[in-house]
């Protein structure tokens, strides 16, 4: 026998409509937009329902629980930052081309759909590596759609086994120093005289020449022409932000 709580009352047109694909992707946009407008504090299946203006309730016959509907969400918006990054640098073959449209593009996207990609970590279920890596082996890494690209970009500039050390430990370092410039704007630290776009040329050089020991003339970390960003949460709340 459920408890009180389990025995949730919905409304005739609710019930009327039964469990379709339209009602869940309308949860799915409600939540992106509290999200937007306050951060993961402001999701709860009962707010959904006041937006929606349904029962509170009524969230729960598309999804378990909330963290359910998170990892959802959370997949498509990765999903969408890992195809913004190959679209960014598909137009290059060469490893040094590649690399610098990967950083301009991370960046890019960051600086674009800021609610997208804050969403991202704070939905972020690798916590523990140790026992992720035992679970599902070195190869979990590549499997992360937007970090193999990464590992893939940092095998070719060091000419080496995408699963060798040199190559994770500097697909680490790339992902640090570009997440936390995005970090740090996104969440609007960058407070001593250097914004994101006088720092993203210099942060760029950093890994270049400090990770891959390549000195390259100036010139040619000009930022390149990029792909339009398309955030699924940041766009439609542009000005909540």
């Amino acid at each position: 026998m459920g408890s009180s709580k389990d025995r949730q009352v919905f409304s005739a047109r609710e019930v009327a409509g039964g469990a379709d694909e339209g009602t869940r992707e309308r949860i799915i946009s409600t939540a992106m937009q509290l999200y937007a407008r306050g951060g993961l504090e402001q999701v709860s299946m009962r707010a959904i329902g006041r937006e929606l203006d349904v029962s509170q309730m009524m969230a729960y016959r598309y999804f378990e629980s909330k963290d359910e509907m998170f990892t959802e969400i959370r997949s498509r918006v990765f999903d969408n930052f890992a195809a913004y990054l190959e679209a960014a640098i598909e137009r290059s073959t060469a490893p040094f081309p590649r690399l610098v449209r990967y950083c301009y593009a991370y960046i890019e996207f960051g600086k674009q759909a800021p609610a997208d990609y804050r969403f991202i970590f704070d939905i972020w279920p690798r916590s523990q590596y140790e026992i992720v890596r035992r679970q599902e082996g070195t190869g979990v890494l590549a499997r992360t759609r937007s970090f193999g690209i990464q590992l893939q970009i940092a095998a070719e500039m060091l000419d080496a086994d995408i699963n060798s050390r040199p190559v994770i430990e500097s697909a680490h370092v790339m992902w640090q120093s570009l997440h936390g410039l995005v970090s740090l704007h996104t969440a609007k630290k960058l407070g001593f005289g250097m914004g994101a776009d006088a720092l993203v040329k210099p942060t760029i050089q950093a890994i270049v020449n400090g990770l891959f020991g390549k000195h390259i003339e100036n010139h040619a970390f000009r930022r390149p022409q990029l792909p339009v960003v398309a955030g699924l949460i940041s766009s439609p709340a542009k000005e909540a932000l």
